[in-house]
């Protein structure tokens, strides 16, 4: 089975932030973009690092070139419950949502 080419350094490909960037500057067109890490839970994030150990400094280095908020949650991820790792329970949705509007204020 062969892997595609941007799986051999980490998940995130070129061709993926070139179109995050193309994203953001196509939403900065009708308003205020921030960029946000949503949290997840810790045996996720373990592989995460593993993958993309500099996930944080590309999303720094792209917020400050488009000058737009980015907002990391990872550090709260002990405060919410997760259906399979990696998605909010419903439950905590209204909680998380809060929380990304505080950071934005």
């Amino acid at each position: 089975l062969k892997q595609k080419p941007e799986y051999y350094n980490g998940y995130i490909s070129r061709a993926r932030l070139q179109n995050l960037e193309k994203i953001i500057k196509y939403l900065q067109q009708d308003g205020e973009v921030s960029l946000c890490r949503l949290p997840i839970s810790k045996s996720m994030y373990k592989i995460e690092l593993e993958i993309s150990p500099d996930f944080d400094s590309i999303m720094n280095v792209i917020s400050s070139k488009h000058k737009i908020s980015y907002i990391n949650l990872m550090c709260d991820s002990p405060k919410y419950r997760y259906t399979d790792g990696n998605h909010i329970w419903n439950g905590h949705s209204t909680k998380l949502t809060y929380s990304i509007l505080s950071q934005l204020q």
